[in-house]
C-alpha cells in the first residue's frame, strides 16, 4: 500500500469541457481536490453536475482540458489500472462473454495471478457479497442490481489502492444496499482501500466521513 503522506490522486484547477455540435459544455470547472490513502468520500450532487466526469478524471480515464492531475502515491497515469485504481461504473460494465466469476478473475489475471489463484480469490469475494450462486451466470442473466454487486466485487478482488464508484447501489433495494455497503466497507477497511463514491443516496453518503458536493460542474471538497 502507498505512503500515508502522499495523496492517491491530486487535482489542481482541473476543468473538462466538451464540444457538442456548436455548443461548449463545461462538465467540470476549476476543481481542486486530493484523495488521501484509505479515504471514504461521498461525491454528491444533482444528475448532470459533473460527478461522473470528475471520477473519470481522478482515475485517469479522461484528460483535463486545463489544470493538472497527478497521482503522487501511485505513479504515472499509464500505471494506474488495473493495479492501483479500480472503477465501478453506473451502467453494466461486465464483459458479456464471461461469467460473473470470470469477470471478477480478469483483473487478477491481468496483474499476473495464476488462473487457479484468481479463481480462488474470485470465489471468496463473490461469497462474501452473497453472490456465490451467481458465479456461473453470464451478465445477461443478471439483474441490474446483481450486475452492480458483481462489478464492485471485481473491483475489490484486485485489491487496488483506490476504488472510484459511480452510483454502485443505484439499482439495489434498501435492505440489500445496506448489507452490501456494510460488507464492502468492512473489506475496504481491512485492506486499507480508499473509496470515492458518487451517489444520490443520502444513506450511502451518510456513511462516508467526508463529503464533496458538485453543482453545475463546480466542486466543493469539504470535510
Amino acid at each position: 500500500m502507498s505512503s500515508q503522506a502522499e495523496p492517491l490522486a491530486l487535482a489542481r484547477g482541473v476543468s473538462r469541457t466538451y464540444r457538442i455540435g456548436g455548443e461548449t459544455i463545461v462538465a467540470v470547472r476549476d476543481a481542486t481536490c486530493a484523495v488521501p490513502a484509505a479515504a471514504r468520500i461521498a461525491l454528491v450532487g444533482a444528475s448532470g453536475s459533473g460527478k461522473s466526469t470528475l471520477l473519470q478524471l481522478l482515475g485517469g480515464i479522461e484528460s483535463p482540458t486545463s489544470g493538472e492531475l497527478a497521482w503522487p502515491a501511485l505513479g504515472a497515469r499509464d500505471e494506474l489500472r488495473p493495479r492501483h485504481i479500480a472503477f465501478v461504473f453506473q451502467n453494466r460494465n461486465l464483459l458479456a462473454p464471461l461469467t460473473a466469476a470470470e469477470n471478477v478473475e480478469l483483473p487478477l489475471v491481468l496483474q499476473g495471478a495464476s488462473h487457479a489463484d484468481a479463481h480462488a480469490v474470485a470465489a471468496r469475494t463473490l461469497e462474501s457479497f452473497e453472490l456465490g450462486d451467481l458465479r456461473d451466470k453470464l451478465p445477461e442473466e443478471l439483474s441490474g442490481g446483481q450486475a452492480q454487486r458483481v462489478a464492485f466485487a471485481r473491483a475489490i478482488a484486485a485489491r487496488p489502492e483506490l476504488i472510484l464508484a459511480d452510483e454502485p447501489t443505484g439499482q439495489l433495494d434498501t435492505a440489500t444496499a445496506d448489507r452490501f455497503l456494510t460488507t464492502a466497507l468492512a473489506v475496504l477497511d481491512a485492506e486499507g482501500i480508499a473509496l470515492v463514491v458518487a451517489t444520490h443516496d443520502e444513506r450511502v453518503a451518510a456513511r462516508m466521513p467526508q463529503r464533496w458536493t458538485m453543482q453545475h460542474g463546480e466542486l466543493e471538497a469539504g470535510s
